[in-house]
């Protein structure tokens, strides 16, 4: 969830000053749903914990940089996940606009976090900030810094609900050189995750968006032999992409585009940085049903990467590599695995999101009640839950 720009003074302050209130009355949004959970569980804990299980010490403390969204749900979640069974300690820096006083969703905030803040096993040092996450593109500010002092992380969580991917290039809003940046500040010798969050919406990509990322398709269509034969549906004809073929393509069509897109201009980012990415998996879903994917989550693994010179001949190795990574993440990253068929067609596991998404808003102090109502209202089968199977 991210937020809008806000006065360099005050979003330079990182917030400090809790206090538990009683949660105020309050609405639910699409990461109050099962699903989500499920991406919760599958798209990051589980993944997570094989990046720290594989490590040397698998027990150091997790260390977390994203938006976690005012109920801080998505760090509960780690906490009870990763955390609780093995007695890791969790560090978090996060964003949210919600941590400015005069916000509607400040209490909510202010409960969250010094409920959370209060766990034996978080660790004082977490903060939260109410800046735009994009203010670390500034160097000058506050949160910058901050940031800079506590990476390397263990995960990033770009869960953007916003078109971010799609946005202008000169855009404030732009998750590309956001990437960029966090790439550059996670100078680590560990994998780690990343995840990327973001709604595509055809009629919202930036023409120079668009046509930039193309042109990345094109570089590895190019250059790379075999590749255009993995995905015939997608580069039929033996001629590059024009900006106004992607955007005559079917929904469903462009949605599958766009995560291929996304996919090879990672690759190379990462290898701007010396690191190099793998997937782990690529799924969406219909933000308000009845349609086509049109939310797309990344759970990407980065890896670092040092072996390549910056010579002539190191350029040619580097372009090999990208081939490589390009050719095994295409077919996979071209197809998201649809979050909602997968739910539907698989009752045990939507009444498990279902019982494990009731039971995260009651760890967070949240009256079932409301949320139950909530969920029928939306179509989510709650009589499992109500059964005391929570």
């Amino acid at each position: 969830m991210t937020n809008e720009p806000l006065d360099e003074l005050d979003a330079d302050l990182g917030l400090d000053d809790y206090e538990l209130l009683a949660p105020p009355p309050r609405s639910y949004d699409g990461w109050h749903l099962p699903r989500k959970q499920f991406i919760r569980h599958s798209q990051w804990s589980e993944p997570l914990r094989d990046i720290l299980d594989a490590r040397s010490d698998p027990l150091a403390p997790i260390s977390y940089l994203g938006l976690p969204g005012a109920d801080l749900l998505d760090l509960r979640h780690l906490h009870e996940r990763l955390c609780e069974p093995t007695g890791r300690r969790l560090r978090f820096v996060g964003f949210d606009r919600a941590a400015r006083p005069q916000e509607s969703d400040n209490a909510i905030l202010n409960t969250a976090f010094a409920d959370m803040i209060r766990k034996p096993l978080v660790e004082d040092e977490s903060r939260l900030f109410g800046d735009d996450l994009h203010l670390l593109l500034d160097e000058a500010s506050v949160a910058f810094r901050e940031v800079r002092r506590r990476a390397p992380f263990d995960v990033i969580n770009l869960d953007f609900c916003e078109p971010v991917v799609g946005a202008d290039l000169s855009s404030i809003s732009c998750v590309y050189p956001l990437l960029k940046r966090l790439f550059s500040l996670q100078r680590t010798n560990n994998p780690w995750l990343l995840l990327l969050t973001s709604r595509v919406k055809e009629e919202a990509f930036a023409s120079s968006t668009l046509v930039s990322l193309l042109k990345v398709l094109e570089i590895n269509r190019q250059r790379c032999d075999g590749f255009e034969a993995l995905l015939p549906e997608l580069l039929a004809g033996g001629r590059p992409l024009a900006e106004q073929d992607a955007r005559s393509m079917e929904e469903g069509e462009f949605f599958r585009l766009v995560a291929l897109l996304l996919g090879l201009w990672l690759i190379s980012a990462a290898e701007d940085a010396h690191c190099k990415v793998s997937l782990v998996s690529a799924a969406g879903y219909a933000v308000y049903g009845g349609g086509g994917m049109d939310m797309l989550s990344l759970s990407i693994k980065v890896e670092p990467d040092y072996g390549l010179a910056a010579d002539g001949v190191g350029r040619a190795d580097r372009a090999k590599q990208e081939c490589q990574q390009a050719k095994r993440m295409a077919p996979r990253i071209s197809r998201p695995d649809s979050i909602d068929d997968y739910l539907a067609a698989n009752i045990e596991w939507a009444h498990r999101a279902t019982r494990e998404a009731v039971a995260l808003m009651e760890s967070a102090n949240h009256p079932l009640g409301p949320y139950l109502d909530w969920l029928v209202a939306k179509g989510i089968d709650i009589t499992h839950v109500r059964a005391g199977s929570v």
